[in-house]
């Protein structure tokens, strides 16, 4: 009997979040005010990206945070459960990302620092949007493959995760610091935005 091994994968957690509905309700209509006050806003990491982030909306009012984290950390400690990681104390930090249609970032990771684990989390997401898109570490075989004329339909020896994750407004996404990926711009031009919460859980 043959055995497949998948070695070292890339793991990604997708879960909906029940309390998206009053989540949307209570930041969505503020961030696109913020938005619009001050639309070339952008985080120093995005240099290269068309982007905007706000690094600073729970700095003032953390209590404005509590209905995130009583959302998100049940989803944080499955993660430290699913992979039995040992204790240590931790702290989520947030940044807003807002973009129109013709808006993107690149290729990245969230390495190299303290953070355990990265998160997104879906506010508000048009069918029209493309949401994030993990590309594998290596691509090495993938590349020889097309260059020589083979194609392959094997979900493992894709080049990214766009046909793979099915990712709806309200998703919750977790995944480890190394994990490269992009926010592409929109599948076509449209007038609403594309509303993410970004966070990396890092030890303390």
């Amino acid at each position: 009997m043959s055995d497949l091994f998948t070695l070292f994968p890339t793991f990604i957690y997708k879960n909906n979040l029940s309390q998206h509905k009053e989540l949307k309700k209570k930041y969505v209509p503020e961030l696109i005010e913020l938005f619009k006050k001050e639309p070339n806003k952008k985080a120093s990491w995005a240099k290269f990206c068309n982007s905007w982030q706000d690094i600073d909306f729970f700095v003032n009012e953390p209590k404005k945070a509590d209905l995130l984290e009583n959302a998100i950390r049940p989803h944080i400690h499955q993660w430290f459960k699913i992979f039995n990681l040992s204790c240590f104390n931790y702290k989520i930090i947030y940044w807003f990302n807002v973009h129109t249609s013709e808006m993107y970032q690149e290729t990245h990771d969230h390495m190299p620092s303290h953070n355990v684990l990265c998160g997104i989390y879906y506010l508000q997401l048009n069918k029209e949007d493309n949401p994030v898109v993990f590309v594998p570490h290596q691509t090495l075989y993938q590349t020889h493959l097309r260059t020589i004329g083979i194609t392959s339909n094997h979900k493992d020896l894709g080049f990214d995760s766009s046909k793979i994750l099915e990712i709806k407004e309200g998703d919750l996404l977790l995944f480890t610091p190394d994990s490269k990926h992009l926010a592409p711009r929109a599948k076509q031009n449209h007038k609403e935005y594309r509303i993410s919460l970004s966070f990396n859980v890092a030890i303390t």
